[in-house]
This record gives structure tokens, C-alpha cells and sequence, in this order.
């Protein structure tokens, strides 16, 4: 990810690597400038070199991907995002990271931002599964459950209550 990010920003670098009409040489010191600022391992700097030459850099990037997936499966960690209503403090990130881990008996590498629209809460995005703790879903669902009630004929528990006050007032 640092280096897709890294590659972004580097407009004039991306656009000799990708750029099919650039000489293999050229394509080849562009590969090494970015392998020696990026600070690449000499086998991460050789293969960056390998697809620049060949015109294949394209690839790179989803090759770094995989290649960091596969890096996570045998180390067994699990990558997951954190959105929150709010900022977490450091202490409750750990939290999650420590519940995450015991469900999933991985270790767990959060990834945490901020969506206020959710209210309160935490949305936990691993892999294929979410666990919503957001007050939004809280509310959405409530929603459903009265809106079911009102098309059954069943009164609503906010019916019978305020009924139930009106009975005695």
C-alpha cells in the first residue's frame, strides 16, 4: 500500500513506467530510482527492474498485493478496517485488535478511520465478514422490526406504552 501510494504521487515516474513507447533502458534507471527511494530490498528492486524492461509494470503492483496476502496467510494475520463513529484511542483499538484476534485465532492488523454518519459505534470490516456496532444499523433495524409490527396489526412496544401511560393519566 505505501507504495501504490507511493506511486501516485509520483506522476512522471508512473508515467515512464507504463509508458509502452519509452525505451527498456529508460524504463529500466526509472525502476532503479524508485527501487533505491523507496528503499526496496535488492530481490524487490531486481524484479521491479525485470518488469520496467519488459514492459510489464503494469503488474506490479498486484504482484505486491499477493504477494503481501500470502506474506499475511502464513504469518496468520488478518487484516481488517475499523470505521468509528468517533476517534479510538489507542487503547481501544487494542481492544479490538484483541477480541478480533480471539474470534478468528489470527492476529489482527487493524486499519481504523472515521465515518460520523454512523453515530456511535464501530463497523469491523475482515475479510468477508462485517460486524456492525453502529448505532445507524441499531436504528435502521429498529426501524425494520416497527415497520414489520405496523403491516402485521401488531401494536408496536411505543403503541402500548403510550397507551398504557394514557390509560392512567
Amino acid at each position: 500500500r505505501e507504495f501504490e501510494n507511493f506511486f501516485k504521487a509520483e506522476k512522471f515516474a508512473r508515467a515512464c513506467l507504463l509508458d509502452a513507447r519509452a525505451k527498456a533502458e529508460a524504463r529500466e534507471k526509472m525502476a532503479a530510482l524508485i527501487s533505491k527511494k523507496a528503499g526496496f530490498s535488492e530481490g524487490a528492486a531486481n524484479f521491479l527492474k525485470l518488469l520496467a524492461r519488459r514492459g510489464r509494470f503494469e503488474y506490479f503492483a498486484k504482484t505486491l498485493r499477493r504477494y503481501a496476502e500470502e506474506l499475511d496467510r502464513r504469518r496468520s494475520v488478518l487484516r481488517a478496517s475499523v470505521a468509528a463513529a468517533s476517534r479510538l484511542s489507542d487503547a481501544q483499538v487494542k481492544a479490538l485488535a484483541n477480541a478480533l484476534s480471539k474470534a478468528t485465532g489470527k492476529k489482527a492488523a487493524l486499519e481504523t478511520r472515521e465515518d460520523a454518519a454512523l453515530l456511535a459505534g464501530v463497523v469491523v470490516r475482515a475479510g468477508s465478514r462485517v460486524y456492525d456496532a453502529s448505532l445507524r444499523t441499531q436504528i435502521r433495524r429498529l426501524a425494520e422490526r416497527m415497520a414489520e409490527r405496523e403491516t402485521s396489526g401488531q401494536p408496536t412496544p411505543a403503541y402500548v406504552a403510550h397507551r398504557d401511560w394514557k390509560a392512567k393519566g
